[in-house]
């Protein structure tokens, strides 16, 4: 088993990292926020957040989640903003722009960062 876990799991890194699966998300990036939006808003809402919270947002793609929670913890809060793709983070940051500011990481660094959060949420 454990060696069909490992492959299961490079397979996924693969087709997360790859150009082409980042380069589709980019492009159709506003598409998917507009559709995701009742969803990402909903699970954010059971999830209870209060100001200066510290968030970690698994799997944060794009990033639009760690933004909007971003601006419901406030200048206190911190969201920490992981994905298995370094492209991706690249992309969340340039959809960041001016807004708040979280902590953008790779995932590489979960065990420590999950010791020192609130609330992880995979939205």
């Amino acid at each position: 088993m454990g060696h069909e876990l490992e492959q299961y799991r490079q397979v996924v890194r693969d087709e997360w990292t790859s150009a082409d699966t980042v380069a589709a998300w980019a492009r159709w990036h506003p598409k998917i926020a507009a559709q995701q939006v009742n969803m990402r808003e909903a699970l954010i809402q059971h999830a209870r957040l209060e100001p200066g919270m510290r968030v970690l947002d698994l799997a944060c793609g794009t990033g639009d989640p760690a933004l909007e929670i971003a601006r419901m913890i406030g200048p206190h809060g911190r969201v920490t903003a992981t994905d298995l793709s370094p492209q991706m983070l690249e992309n969340a940051e340039r959809t960041r722009l001016r807004r708040e500011s979280p902590t953008w990481t790779s995932s590489q660094w979960m065990p420590r960062i999950c010791s020192s959060v609130g609330r992880a949420l995979i939205v």
